[in-house]
């Protein structure tokens, strides 16, 4: 018995190559590539039987990441933190699968309308506009459009209503007329799509709508930077920061989903002080949420939790709007 303990325990691990990159494997998977030893060269049902299984499997890391994301605030960054990844959901990947979600329900389910559509009445300019205007009164607007936008204005100049669209293109180019400097790229870009505002008023919402999401995706960074600059004692790396913050707007387009499917205007009065009173609800979680999830992970008391949230709330909506708008505004550039 002693020999053969000591063959069996002097006999090497039996090892393979991996087909994948030809690293030698001992296990079920490569320690180079990731890939199983599973060979798909089979039969029908056990192959059935391995995706069911990997099914489940991912379906169990859905659950407890989604467990965590919405009954214990900060704790999936702390899972992070702590080096602990693999039994949940990737944090960009949740962020991505939530927020898809969130903007084309936003997309389906609301209406784009130009906030000043309705601000001036238009009759009032019908008095100061001469009758009859062609397009030979905008010229100076046909120096600086594509030939495209020029069509578009022009129709709008010769069109027998709209005072209020033929007042703004009459103004404009007085002022590109009196203007003696060339337009940059980015005055040209404006005023390009002042014009298709002006034409088509929910177009200019149906752009901002469009490129939103990759908006609100670059502003990640700069909450996560905000993060770090408030908690700046605690150590943390800046990728730490990131993944909490990545969490943290996961959780609020959540909160923001159930919003978007919850009638806005219902017939019976007593219904709709519920969906009021529970929109009003699901804000003050949402601000509440905020704050737990900055008490655990950051381990700090109640007191200073409240003032960082405060402050990072502050700082971040004074960033949130024009920064959010300049990006839509570059995205909508760079894909002309």
């Amino acid at each position: 018995m002693g020999l053969v303990g000591e063959v069996r325990q002097n006999t090497p691990m039996e090892s393979t190559t991996c087909e994948n990159c030809h690293y030698p494997r001992e296990g079920s998977y490569c320690p180079q590539c990731g890939q199983n030893n599973r060979n798909y060269q089979r039969s029908i049902v056990p192959m059935l039987g391995d995706l069911i299984r990997e099914t489940f499997d991912v379906d169990a890391r859905v659950f407890k990441t989604l467990k965590l994301l919405l009954f214990v605030p900060g704790e999936l960054a702390a899972e992070f933190s702590r080096n602990r990844r693999a039994r949940y959901v990737n944090p960009l990947r949740l962020y991505l699968f939530i927020s898809v979600i969130f903007f084309l329900l936003l997309s389906w389910l609301t209406e784009p309308q130009f906030p000043f559509a309705n601000a001036v009445d238009p009759e009032s300019f019908e008095e100061n506009i001469e009758d009859p205007i062609d397009n030979e009164d905008i010229l100076a607007l046909r120096q600086v459009l594509s030939a495209e936008r020029f069509e578009r204005a022009a129709e709008l100049i010769e069109k027998p209503d709209g005072p209020l669209q033929k007042q703004i293109l009459l103004k404009i180019d007085e002022l590109l007329d009196n203007n003696d400097e060339p337009l940059s790229a980015a005055e040209r870009f404006g005023i390009g799509q002042l014009i298709d505002a002006i034409a088509d008023p929910g177009m200019m919402m149906n752009n901002f709508l469009d490129n939103l999401p990759f908006a609100m995706f670059f502003l990640l960074p700069m909450f996560a930077l905000i993060l770090q600059l408030i908690y700046f004692r605690c150590h943390k790396y800046y990728v730490e920061h990131l993944v909490f913050a990545t969490h943290l707007h996961s959780f609020t387009f959540l909160i923001y989903t159930v919003l978007l499917l919850t009638p806005a205007e219902v017939n019976r009065p007593w219904l709709q002080s519920i969906i009021d009173l529970s929109g009003s609800i699901l804000l003050t979680c949402l601000a509440i949420y905020h704050i737990i999830a900055l008490k655990r992970y950051y381990a700090q008391s109640w007191l200073n939790s409240c003032l960082k949230f405060t402050a990072q709330m502050m700082i971040y909506g004074l960033f949130l709007l024009p920064t959010s708008a300049v990006a839509v505004i570059l995205l909508s550039f760079a894909t002309l």
